[in-house]
């Protein structure tokens, strides 16, 4: 069983008190760290030391922690998902403001973020008055149809290169400065 301690302050107290981190555990009144994380943390140790040169650790450290970023980005969306489940309540955001009822369809959905492309599956919802699919994750993160699912910071970021320069170039530089390529379509869809 891997354990280990973490000395942590509490607010109340000020007191130390250790904090068990186990992965050997189902309960979840304990601190579980994912193995996807324990994997990517140690693959990007592995290519640190193997870093021949300093421009070397650099690069595989910035595609290692992209590549890390990504994976806690898809556990945190499959997470808040799984969250909803459980909510009462909810309402259909369109003007009639309908009752929703889950169904049993998960729909897969890609989203560029300024760390590259996530897929992941989210769960459809039936508003009872209109009987139009609503999808709660998206609205509680904020996403705009205008930007077709895609995270407004990398909207933005593309809409000012393709302001700034043509489409062909404005996509390129952005493949140059952030390590994934952008389609000429999708950037002119967001324009």
């Amino acid at each position: 069983m891997l354990e280990r301690k973490v000395q942590t302050k509490t607010r109340t107290d000020r007191e130390s008190r250790p904090l068990t981190i186990s992965h050997a555990t189902d309960r979840p009144d304990k601190a579980v760290v994912p193995d996807f994380f324990l994997k990517a943390l140690a693959a990007l140790l592995v290519s640190a030391a193997e870093a021949e040169s300093l421009a070397g650790l650099v690069a595989g450290l910035m595609h290692g922690l992209r590549e890390l970023g990504l994976a806690i980005i898809l556990h945190t969306l499959e997470s808040r998902d799984r969250a909803l489940d459980t909510a009462r309540g909810l309402r259909c955001p369109r003007r009639c403001g309908g009752l929703l009822r889950k169904t049993n369809k998960r729909k897969s959905r890609q989203r560029r973020t300024l760390l590259g492309l996530v897929e992941h599956k989210r769960r459809a919802w039936m508003c009872r008055r209109c009987s139009k699919p609503c999808f709660p994750l998206d609205e509680e993160l904020g996403l705009l149809p205008g930007l077709r699912g895609h995270g407004t910071a990398f909207a933005n970021q593309v809409v000012l290169l393709c302001t700034l320069l043509p489409f062909e170039r404005a996509c390129w530089l952005f493949e140059q400065m952030r390590g994934f390529a952008v389609s000429t379509t999708l950037a002119r869809a967001l324009t």
